[in-house]
């Protein structure tokens, strides 16, 4: 009976560390077997673990508030409170199975499904994050993680607080995470549901948030306030667009708003987030998060009065941090944060102190209009900012063809609309005009896909053609991305499946090392994907201009599209295998880091190891056999060891400066590939040091069955990095001082010199 009692204990006498413990004492002897089982679990002490199982601990021995003090001082974290839970936690294999094995129960989620076909698509195993090297980030709410080799930001919900409120605003902020997909958002890669603690993962920003950079910064120049404030308000206008319902984030400060590796800024943490079901308005509910930190500094007066409100609270809490960013002070920073919002329901706003020309060009009168205005109905919005007459394919005339500039559109109603003519639309429309059905369009309206987008918010003015012409870039609500169409002269039943198939596998993807998907237009025509546009273009152009990469570098960029690979390959419930990797499909972002790219070739691998090739039709035929594993010319089974085929040539070629086979005609090179030729090494041996050029010939490596997986191969990656860093770092330098101590030894036996002729005279 004893034994299952609950139990706690003062932290002086649970720690070994504590004061009052005697130097020949371990601190552990009076301290409850059960509560030296976690600790032990969270150590990995195998033996230690054995010891107690063998004694009769309890195997699943929780404590009074769920943790113990000598286990807080030790898991570092203080939230798991389970021995198996912390020997997940921290990797402690062999514990685990042996917990396992004396009958120790995974704690159920609240979210847990038996059916496996119900396990939702954004699902991530618990056991693929490590929180190891963690800390807290985001006011604490964010955990950083790693996932696969790649840092990512946690937040997680434990056993502890499963109350019907967090779980419902942990549903909430599920559902909300799976709709948004922005540049200006922060990104949802998925989500841990089916264990305890549950999980929210969601992309990691180094640079941490605008409350930080702005204490460092201070007041920021007016070029600058102005750039972020487009970056929060096109973020925040795609939310308040968002159909079938606005979603409003209600809680937008700084904090909440983070930098990414090139300085742009995301609008992140949904917690008190809300859609605006229904109605224009709605009705203030206190949706509970994690940890309670909303500050008041930033809150709409209608909100602290519990009135009715609907997306302008947003707008409110936007012109304050402009504000903020332009006078380099939190808004009435003398106060408490506490107390601001009653000033604000007083009508009081912070003052303008900053020199008036940095609000010139009518920029305090857009913070003035959005803040001073009570009523939610007078603050400015948001946004930042076939047919009767039709030509045939075969019918097209040279100067229709000349004014539409692309000579893709082929019906003046479709050109008119692509260009923005309104005029000449409604004049079109009122003569009969008709807009081309798509092959996707559904009559219902509920049956309109959530990442629909309107084409008319598409514009293509100043579009130009990108990545081997296959995506256009073009401005969709002020921001820029890049567009793949599927005009109704390709409506083929081979390209329309394509276009099914490529939309179905970017619905599935969410990592930073893949191009973002951010939409599509199915209901009109021409059909459209829309994914993120990467303004440094492709790593063809990029080595093309560069020629031959440093080692380093290479194996840095290596890394990114082995994790972004990596991610596809252990895709659930399918592995997606791209089948069109090269560098000309792979895209720089802004901060240099690669993403994987252009999924028109790819495919599922459905229900076995290995695929039949077959041959899938894109808008553009443009694959190129020079990276093409032998298998697939062959026409033989394949699986996704054909990327990894690929992915070895790339690495090469970034040390190398020069495509596989340059010499050869692209067309021809895979016949090489299949008599197990493969390209020459010329680039110094130090290039490819601490076993870089063994790893690459493992990748190419003739039987599929030989090429290591991604996982490994980033592993590998990371170790051969470590290896070429350390000697790069401890490289002999020529002192600086030499030249200054040469100088001086010169100017000595100058002085020397005339001392001694003076002598003689």
């Amino acid at each position: 009976m004893e034994q299952n009692q609950q139990v706690r204990f003062p932290l002086g006498r649970q720690s070994s560390l504590a004061p009052n413990v005697a130097d020949d004492d371990d601190g552990l002897g009076e301290i409850d077997p059960r509560v030296r089982l976690m600790f032990a679990s969270s150590e990995g002490d195998l033996d230690g673990v054995k010891k107690l199982l063998s004694a009769g601990t309890d195997v699943n021995f929780r404590d009074i508030d769920d943790r113990t003090a000598l286990h807080i001082e030790v898991s570092e974290s203080g939230e798991m409170h389970q021995p198996l839970a912390d020997a997940i936690h921290y990797k402690k294999h062999d514990v685990v199975k042996l917990l396992e094995k004396h009958g120790a129960k995974h704690l159920m989620a609240p979210m847990h499904v038996k059916n496996v076909r119900e396990i939702p698509e954004y699902e991530i195993n618990a056991n693929e994050l490590d929180f190891t090297n963690s800390v807290d980030i985001t006011k604490g709410t964010f955990t950083m993680a790693s996932w696969r080799g790649t840092q990512v930001a946690v937040k997680k919900l434990g056993d502890e607080l499963f109350t019907d409120d967090n779980v419902g605003a942990f549903r909430d902020e599920l559902e909300l995470l799976q709709k948004i997909r922005h540049p200006n958002v922060v990104q949802f890669l998925g989500a841990v549901t089916q264990s305890s603690p549950m999980m929210i993962v969601v992309e990691y920003l180094p640079k941490g948030d605008l409350r930080a950079y702005l204490k460092s910064k201070g007041p920021l120049k007016p070029l600058k306030a102005l750039k972020y404030a487009m970056d929060i308000a096109r973020g925040m206008s795609y939310l308040h667009e968002n159909k079938p319902e606005p979603i409003i984030h209600r809680d937008l400060e700084p904090s909440n708003i983070l930098r990414d590796d090139s300085g742009h800024l995301k609008v992140a943490d949904f917690g008190v987030s809300e859609l605006l079901k229904g109605t224009s308005a709605a009705k203030h509910k206190k949706l509970m998060t994690f940890q309670d930190n909303t500050s008041g500094r930033y809150l709409a007066p209608e909100v602290f009065r519990n009135e009715d409100y609907d997306t302008k609270v947003d707008v409110f809490s936007f012109a304050l941090i402009l504000q903020e960013m332009i006078e380099g002070c939190e808004p009435f920073a003398s106060k408490n944060a506490k107390d601001v919002p009653e000033l604000y329901a007083e009508k009081r706003r912070p003052p303008f102190n900053a020199p008036s020309k940095n609000y010139a060009h009518g920029l305090k009168e857009y913070v003035f209009f959005s803040c001073y205005f009570t009523a939610i109905g007078v603050r400015i919005s948001g946004e930042i900012g076939v047919s009767s007459i039709r030509y045939g394919r075969g019918n097209k005339v040279k100067n229709q063809i000349e004014a539409s500039e692309s000579g893709e559109m082929h019906q003046p109603l479709a050109d008119a609309i692509h260009y923005k003519k309104h005029d000449v639309v409604k004049l079109l429309e009122k003569h009969g005009a008709k807009h081309l059905m798509a092959p996707m369009h559904v009559k219902n309206v509920r049956e309109i896909p959530e990442y629909e987008i309107n084409a008319n918010e598409l514009d293509f003015t100043n579009s130009v053609d990108i990545t081997k012409g296959t995506f256009t870039m073009a401005s969709w609500r002020g921001t820029q991305v890049a567009v793949k169409k599927l005009g109704d002269e390709l409506f083929t039943d081979d390209n329309v499946g394509a276009f099914r198939d490529e939309l179905e596998l970017l619905q599935k993807i969410r990592h930073p090392n893949v191009v973002q998907f951010l939409g599509a237009v199915t209901q009109s025509s021409p059909m459209m994907i829309v994914v993120e546009y990467l303004p440094k273009g492709d790593l063809r152009a990029y080595l093309k201009s560069k020629g031959p990469l440093k080692p380093l570098k290479a194996l840095k960029y290596a890394m990114d599209i082995a994790r972004g690979m990596s991610y596809l390959h252990e895709n659930k419930p399918e592995p997606i295998i791209h089948r069109d990797l090269e560098p000309s499909n792979i895209l720089r972002d802004d901060s240099g880091h690669l993403k994987v790219a252009d999924f028109g070739v790819s495919e599922l691998l459905k229900g076995t190891s290995a695929a039949k090739h077959k041959k899938l039709m894109t808008f553009q035929d443009n694959t190129s056999g020079r990276y093409l594993a032998p298998e697939v010319f062959r026409n033989e089974d394949y699986d996704t060891k054909v990327d990894v085929f690929s992915f070895a040539l790339i690495l090469q070629e970034m040390i190398e400066g020069c495509e596989p086979f340059a010499s050869k005609n692209a067309k021809d090179v895979p016949e090489l590939y299949a008599e197990k030729r493969r390209p020459p090494f010329h680039a110094p041996s130090k290039n490819y040091a601490h076993g870089l050029k063994e790893l690459i010939e493992e990748c190419w490596h003739e039987n599929p069955s030989k090429r290591p997986p991604f996982r490994q191969i980033i592993i590998r990656l990371e170790s051969i990095y470590n290896s070429f860093e350390r000697k790069s770092r401890w490289k002999v330098q020529p002192l600086r001082c030499f030249g200054v101590i040469q100088a001086m030894c010169k100017g000595e036996d100058s002085n020397r010199s005339s001392h001694n002729q003076s002598s003689r005279i």
